[in-house]
């Protein structure tokens, strides 16, 4: 890479990482790249408030303008040019989520993951020292009231099939920071013993904890008083788009579907001639 080109991609990593340090931390997301940088915001949760969102798409409008005038800079150096391409791609990719598939509307799931990952981050990504590990925690704890609250905001149709099992994910959330709970304020907590002086971080924690806790209760109040929308109704999928700007694919979707099908049939087959040598009088399941 030209050194431009180099730090105009540092640029645009690390500003994503910033602005969504847990989904640039995870492969949970499709639509946005894994940053480094993102291991420097273990402490923060991603800002989904719909001022955020707008000021994000503005800067990585400006990030595809910076690439278009690089473009002509590099258009001799074959290399240059495919990386300003496949960055192009990635922005494609991040801009239709945010401007056109829009989950961040209609997907309650969406917050309870970057809730869930994000503590799960912060309690197992490497650390300094357990009290590095207790204060990130504390933090994304305090996080989660606000993130959910954004979702009360910006949910305005939300699908069947996304209402459900957000519903299912909320019980798991609950059950996630009782363990959690037991994890650090047990009498046999390894970061109690080694901080049991340090009462202000288990007060962090604890009130931490609770605060979570109500947000999660008010959250699943919330999405019961909506009425969801039929899947079949639901216009909010931008496959075409997304294949086509972000994936550089020129098939159409039937295409995509089509082969999907032809691969399924080939593994089903391979799954049936294995349970057959291992055992004929049952199923591939069984």
């Amino acid at each position: 890479m030209a050194e431009p080109l180099t730090d105009l991609a540092q640029d645009y990593f690390s500003y994503l990482a910033t602005r969504f340090p847990v989904m640039c931390a995870s492969d949970e997301f499709h639509f946005l790249p894994r940053a480094k940088t993102a291991s420097k915001y273990y402490d923060r949760l991603d800002d989904l408030g719909n001022d955020a969102i707008d000021e994000c798409v503005q800067v990585l409008k400006d990030f595809q303008c910076r690439l278009d005038s690089l473009a002509v800079v590099e258009q001799d150096d074959l290399e240059g040019v495919l990386n300003i391409e496949l960055l192009k791609s990635n922005i494609a990719g991040v801009l239709i989520e945010l401007e056109k598939s829009r989950s961040w509307r209609h997907n309650p799931l969406l917050y309870l993951k970057i809730a869930c990952i994000g503590l799960d981050h912060a309690l197992t990504k490497p650390a300094s020292s357990p009290q590095e590990i207790t204060e990130r925690t504390a933090a994304r704890l305090d996080a989660i009231p606000r993130l959910l609250q954004q979702a009360v905001a910006n949910l305005d149709v939300v699908p069947t099939a996304h209402h459900q099992a957000a519903l299912l994910m909320l019980a798991d959330c609950r059950r996630y920071l009782v363990e959690l709970a037991e994890s650090f304020l047990s009498p046999h907590s390894c970061v109690k013993t080694q901080h049991s002086a340090r009462s202000t971080q288990s007060n962090s924690l604890t009130n931490g904890l609770e605060r979570a806790h109500s947000a999660l209760s008010g959250f699943d109040n919330f999405l019961r008083t909506i009425k969801p929308v039929p899947d079949q109704d639901f216009q909010g999928s931008v496959v075409d788009v997304t294949l086509r700007e972000h994936f550089g694919s020129q098939r159409t979707v039937s295409e995509v579907f089509e082969i999907a099908v032809q691969e399924w049939q080939e593994n089903l087959s391979a799954l049936q001639k294995l349970q057959a040598q291992i055992d004929p009088t049952k199923s591939w399941l069984e």
